[in-house]
């Protein structure tokens, strides 16, 4: 790929279509010109003018220009259309070999498939590859004007969907220090521009998150110049959730997570879901995870009713919702009914989870066998029960938890495990 030339094509499409992808500086640098030269054309003063100029200088702009295929395609990706989404960004790639988001939008494309179709990682590799190559690309371009706003912000973006495609893979170290990258380009952004709201996901993450690691992990984090600061990272999300730019989904579905799984505030994260699902409805990640995450705070009926609205939403989507899903959904309400001692409303639950599960998640089969065995232990069904407390024993290195509770049950119909 001829780089050099590409980029030029690139930058000479933006300018036929008065769509510039160009720092905002020399946007306002322009403005404050033309604003001079009218106020003297009006007869103003020099010092009037320039305090026309001055006041220009200081107004903010709006945020980066996005060409309309690669905001749809993201759009269609994220509302499930993923052979549609990858024909646009294969035909934009074709045209426009020069702009590194065009891989990454198609990558984002990839593994959206991949969650929605449980697809396991079979396409893991094509994913990985289109970061790479959008970074190798960015970083070409970066690296010949380095001052550039727009390549800056570009390759702090394929440094971030890099970081992140590594961390899938769990290559956790490898992760944090591209992401590391990815911020140190996007502080230099934002610096010359605070109105780029495509800068402020990857600076989000990675503040939130390296303030966020595991205790066991935090001296190596350390050593390595992994720290951040909570506050300013939700502030940072929170920043491109709230303002049109290419990657304010994706924000908005990151914020899901750090409220929701990081910090447990199940409440404000249902909050966002909320935004996404009203933007892309046909996507079933949204429905599924606001019940899980009803069911995660206690809220077991609220869980059921989203659980509910889930299975209907299933049966009215095209192509309906796969395995995976409906096995999680009835895992989450067996669960909640177990939590609350409610064993015969769990049992069709657990049998239609017993029915789905292929094993995909190892430390919820030995739960579903826990859930069955209370389950029959409740219909007095004895020996069926300890039968499936013996395969919680076996499962015990997934589970510990479920096998001290299948240890407890089986003590009280006089049996030891």
């Amino acid at each position: 790929m001829n780089v050099t030339a590409s980029g030029k094509q690139r930058e000479s499409f933006w300018r036929s279509n008065f769509r510039s992808r160009q720092s905002h500086l020399p946007a306002r640098q322009f403005a404050s010109e033309r604003l001079a030269k009218i106020a003297k054309t009006k007869g103003l003063s020099l010092f009037a003018g320039f305090a026309v100029a001055l006041v220009c200088l200081v107004c903010p702009l709006e945020s980066q220009a996005v060409d309309p295929e690669l905001k749809r395609a993201v759009d269609l990706a994220y509302n499930t259309a993923f052979d549609e989404a990858e024909g646009i960004m294969n035909a934009y790639i074709a045209s426009h070999p020069g702009d590194p988001m065009g891989y990454v939008v198609r990558g984002t494309a990839r593994d959206w498939k991949q969650t929605v179709n449980n697809l396991r990682g079979k396409l893991n590799d094509q994913t990985l590859a289109d970061y790479k190559t959008a970074n190798d690309l960015a970083f070409q371009l970066w690296n010949k004007d380095q001052k550039n706003i727009d390549k800056m912000v570009d390759l702090g973006n394929t440094y971030m969907y890099l970081a992140k495609k590594w961390l899938d893979l769990g290559k956790t170290s490898r992760s944090g220090l591209i992401l590391k990258k990815a911020k140190k380009h996007m502080e230099e952004a934002i610096a010359m521009d605070p109105n780029r709201y495509d800068a402020y996901l990857a600076i989000g993450i990675f503040n939130f998150y390296t303030a966020n690691i595991p205790s066991g992990l935090q001296l190596i984090a350390s050593i390595l110049g992994m720290s951040g600061d909570e506050a300013k990272g939700l502030q940072y999300l929170e920043t491109a959730a709230s303002n049109p730019n290419l990657l304010q989904a994706d924000a908005l579905f990151v914020l899901t997570h750090a409220y929701g799984k990081t910090k447990g505030n199940y409440a404000r994260a249902l909050t966002y879901f909320d935004r996404l699902q009203a933007l892309y409805p046909n996507n079933p990640e949204f429905p599924s995870l606001k019940g899980e995450y009803a069911y995660r705070a206690k809220q077991y009926e609220a869980s059921r009713q989203q659980y509910q609205n889930f299975f209907t939403f299933c049966n009215t989507r095209s192509g309906g919702c796969v395995q995976d899903y409906l096995f999680l959904a009835n895992y989450f309400l067996a669960a909640g009914y177990i939590k609350e001692q409610n064993y015969p409303g769990a049992k069709p639950h657990v049998d239609k989870a017993v029915e789905l599960n292929v094993d995909q998640y190892r430390d919820r089969t030995v739960n579903i066998h826990l859930y069955r065995g209370l389950c029959l232990k409740a219909e007095g069904k004895t020996e069926e029960a300890y039968a499936e407390f013996v395969k919680v024993r076996e499962g015990k290195g997934l589970n510990e938890k479920a096998f001290n509770e299948a240890k407890k049950a089986a003590s009280e119909m006089g049996k030891s495990l």
